[in-house]
């Protein structure tokens, strides 16, 4: 049995290419390289690191097409006697178990054979029988035509190296590019509407995506095809906040498809958890947390579902911080000793900025907010987090207002001399941050006091912990400096703090430079 690997050599390859070599030249009987825009250095960079072994060299003239290209390369392989075809890309780095070469030459029926990614646990084509009929059709999103028998899976893993926020752009921009030729060209099929709208999806412009995704429906031909769209969908459901639709929705696809039991489980239990069904949310997170895997499936990608439903389980039973980055009641009832040092701090903050009015938020159970009313200072607090209202005193409640996320805080603020963020934003995705920050400056008429936990700071819950230059920039980009003499006169007056020795440590008091927008 002879078995060569099949490498495109396309612009940039020889940085990672030798690695890929490494990982399959002890499992293979020869190379076929395909120059395809990698020039002379990609070439003697595969060459040396496949010193020993067979190599052939072909060219490519590069035409826009993955699909034409791993056809080149088969055809390739074909020709020069292989029985089985390996493609590898520059990027990638393959597992083989022991004995697999045994185990394949047990399988003469066999087309196709599937290696998993360690990350995603989804499949990829990796193998192919030389003698079928087998072709590669896609410009992107390429995959094999013609299989008669089913997919073979021997236990082959792969990963790839990560891609740069650039790269991932530029890959997502030219999948709506090539499935749109597609599409136009008249080749109109469910894997180029789907992959169409998870780029689009990538690049932001969800309504286009979700369009795709639609069209993608009639056009699926088995399945998990159907199940795989209708999790797409009912996914954006969730983001939208149509908790009703979505789980309506994930609980029709289940009935096509049981076997997608962790991912609409995953849906279900999270609709469930927002529309505070908890006792339900509880049996869909144990139901798809524990669902065992279906070896039938190829395609999908189940294992950041299974994580999702873990985390809600873990969320609805325990006592601690939830899982989302938001708190318990449990917890804002512990946060309740920190009391006497946000009294320091509204005192700082009256005697070193003398504000007239104040809006605080993620306000927690309103600390802050209790501790300014006892100064006489109009205050407001926004809180994230529903649990908070049941720890805040009663005088604090009707100068709060609970369950708003920062991604919305701009839609409910008003307008203040202060405004203020204490140790919040660490909890927030990085994603929001900006959002946030703009909030906390949209609001403030001439102060802000910021403080956010620093990396390596310990806490529950923190996701994006950063050091005090990041979030200055942010401020003036927004058109506020940093006040060091006001900063330096509140550190000073709050230096002593205990248990909240990091409040002190984060302290950042800024100003407005710029007019208000009206």
């Amino acid at each position: 049995m002879k078995i060569l690997a099949t490498v495109l050599l396309g612009p940039g390859a020889e940085a990672h290419v030798a690695e890929a070599i490494a990982t399959v030249r002890e499992h293979v009987d020869g190379f076929i390289f395909i120059e395809s825009g990698g020039g002379h250095v990609a070439v003697m960079a595969a060459s040396e690191a496949a010193a020993g072994l067979w190599c052939h060299l072909a060219a490519f003239a590069w035409g826009g097409s993955y699909g034409a290209a791993r056809q080149f390369a088969l055809d390739k392989a074909r020709e020069r006697g292989a029985d089985w075809a390996l493609t590898l890309a520059p990027d990638e780095r393959l597992i083989f178990p022991e004995g697999w070469r045994a185990l394949l030459e047990q399988q003469p029926g066999a087309e196709v054979v599937l290696s998993r990614c360690k990350a995603d646990g989804y499949f990829k084509e990796r193998l192919l029988r030389c003698a079928s009929g087998l072709a590669w059709v896609g410009r992107v999103c390429e995959f094999m035509s013609g299989m008669t028998v089913p997919q073979l899976k021997l236990g082959l893993w792969f990963s790839e190296l990560p891609k740069t926020a650039d790269s991932e752009r530029r890959r997502w921009e030219r999948g709506v590019v090539e499935c749109g030729r597609m599409i136009a060209d008249g080749d109109d099929r469910y894997r180029w509407r789907r992959h169409l709208g998870s780029c689009l999806m990538g690049l932001g412009r969800r309504e286009e995506a979700c369009a795709h995704y639609r069209a993608a429906l009639p056009l699926a031909s088995t399945p998990e095809e159907t199940a795989w769209v209708r999790y797409l969908l009912a996914e954006q459901l969730v983001l939208d906040e149509k908790y009703d639709e979505a789980a309506r929705d994930a609980a029709l696809a289940l009935s096509e498809h049981a076997g997608f039991m962790p991912e609409f489980a995953w849906i279900q239990a999270y609709c469930d958890f927002k529309r505070d069904r908890l006792q339900n949310a509880s049996r869909w997170a144990q139901l798809g947390a524990h669902w065992p895997e279906d070896s039938t499936r190829v395609g999908f990608r189940s294992r950041q579902a299974k994580a999702g439903c873990r985390n809600i389980f873990g969320t609805l039973h325990s006592g601690d911080e939830k899982r989302d980055g938001s708190f318990s009641t449990a917890d804002f009832d512990r946060r309740k000793a920190f009391g006497p040092n946000y009294r320091t701090l509204a005192g700082a903050l009256c005697e070193t900025l003398a504000p007239k009015d104040c809006l605080d938020l993620g306000a927690g159970q309103g600390l802050l907010v209790e501790a300014l009313l006892e100064k006489g200072i109009p205050v407001h607090g926004i809180e994230v987090a529903l649990a908070a209202e049941v720890s805040a005193p009663d005088r604090v409640r009707d100068h709060m207002t609970f369950g708003v996320p920062a991604k919305h805080w701009d839609t409910v603020t008003v307008p203040a001399e202060l405004t203020t963020c204490i140790e919040v934003l660490e909890h927030i995705p990085e994603p929001e941050a900006d959002a946030a920050v703009a909030a906390l400056c949209n609001a403030s008429s001439r102060w802000v006091y910021f403080s956010a936990a620093a990396p390596g700071q310990p806490g529950k819950g923190h996701v994006n912990c950063q050091d005090k230059p990041y979030w200055r920039q942010k401020f003036e980009a927004r058109g506020f400096r940093l006040a060091e003499e006001q900063t330096a006169a509140f550190v000073e007056r709050v230096r002593d703090l205990q248990p909240c020795w990091w409040l002190p440590r984060n302290a950042m008091i800024f100003e407005r430079t710029m007019e208000r927008a009206a």
